[in-house]
Parts: C-alpha cells; structure tokens; sequence
C-alpha cells in the first residue's frame, strides 16, 4: 500500500562538510562540537515547520510542511545563521543541503524523496569542494606571484650591493 504524503511536504537531506580535516587537525571533540552546532543550525531554521531528524554520521534530514514558495526564505535564514555562527565559533559550519517536495513530486514515496533530495544535496556538495578548490588553487597563484616577487626583489637588492659593494671598494 502506498502512503499518503501531505501535498506541503519537502525533504531537506543535509550533509556537514570538512569533518575529516577538522578531525585530524583538533580532534573528535571539534567534529562532535561541529555536528551539534550543525544540529543546531538546521533544528533553528526548519524545526518550527516540521521535524529534523539526525540520519547518521554527519548527516540530517528535515521533513516539514510548508508552502513551497517559502523555501528560499527558510533557506536564507539557515544561511545567515551559519555565517552568524563561524563568526562566533573556532572552526568553520559548512553544510550541503538539497531538497525535494512532495508538490513538485507527486508520484515519488517518502523513500524516494529523501533520495531525491539526498541527490541534490551531493551535488552542491560537489560545487562546494570545488568552489574551494579554486579558491585554493588561486590563492596557491598569489603565493606563487607573491614569492617569486620577493626573490626578484632580493635579488635585484642582491645586485645593487654588488655594484655599490665594487664601487665602494674602488
């Protein structure tokens, strides 16, 4: 028998992102501290329209019930209290998200909601890792630049000694 899903419900499938790294640089402690402010985060912006569930690891569903018009509103604010948190933590949130809604969806079980939205949730898992890639591959350039600068104008002042070096000797 097929269930019979509220026309107002949207999955939200989440996934906390740069554990492993926050792990081996501070330990269990940080990514245990990381994945309540995580829970946190998620229960303070989608709690009040439904339930947020823990899904194991690092992951977190939220089922809730509202006008899919609201979406990126909700979403803003689970943004904006992100931000708001880094500010004020020792180590960086970042959390990938995708949804899915019943409404857009009509023939698809709880399962494969959650699915749907487990899908879109990697995707921008992936744009994130690779947002972050460029900005590691640009900022290792400026290094690059940066250093090869440096040893110019040492090399230059290198140069300059030399000559005055000689000339003073003269």
């Amino acid at each position: 028998m097929r269930e019979k899903l509220c026309e107002d419900l949207i999955v939200f499938s989440f996934d906390s992102n740069g554990l492993k790294k926050i792990n081996n640089t501070y330990g269990h402690s940080a990514v245990d501290k990381l994945l309540r402010l995580a829970g946190i985060c998620i229960d303070y912006s989608f709690g009040k329209y439904g339930k947020v569930y823990r899904y194991g690891g690092d992951k977190f569903i939220a089922l809730i019930y509202v006008d899919s018009r609201k979406i990126n509103l909700i979403l803003d604010k689970f943004k904006k209290k992100i931000a708001a948190e880094n500010r004020e933590f020792k180590y960086e949130l970042s959390i990938a998200c995708g949804f899915a809604s019943h409404a857009e969806n009509k023939n698809l079980t709880i399962d494969k909601l959650i699915q749907t939205a487990d899908k879109k949730m990697y995707i921008e898992k992936r744009a994130i890792i690779k947002t972050r890639v460029i900005c590691l591959t640009e900022l290792n350039s400026g290094i690059f630049f940066l250093l090869f600068f440096i040893f110019f104008i040492q090399r230059r002042i290198y140069e300059i000694e030399c000559c005055f070096g000689k000339f003073l000797r003269k």
